[in-house]
């Protein structure tokens, strides 16, 4: 997810219905943020394993990711 120079290789953004697109999602590749970088590779990075039992009894692992949620404004040009 994370490029080597620092940048992220894959974000996905949500786009909301009835945008017209034939995807819900837009993916762009290499977008690096002035501010705050660091606390969303933070946020991205956080993830759980959950342990539950199956119908015939194994027990199943499963890597739990969450997604970082930010509103992107643009200033008032003057």
């Amino acid at each position: 997810m994370v490029a080597p120079d620092g940048s992220l290789s894959c974000l996905r953004l949500r786009l909301p219905d009835g945008f017209g697109s034939p995807s819900q999602y837009l993916v762009l590749n290499g977008v690096c943020f002035v501010y705050g970088q660091e606390a969303i590779l933070q946020g991205l990075s956080a993830s759980w394993i959950i342990t539950r039992p199956t119908k015939r009894g194994k027990l199943l692992r499963k890597r739990e990711e969450s997604g970082v949620s930010c509103r992107l404004g643009r200033d008032r040009r003057r």
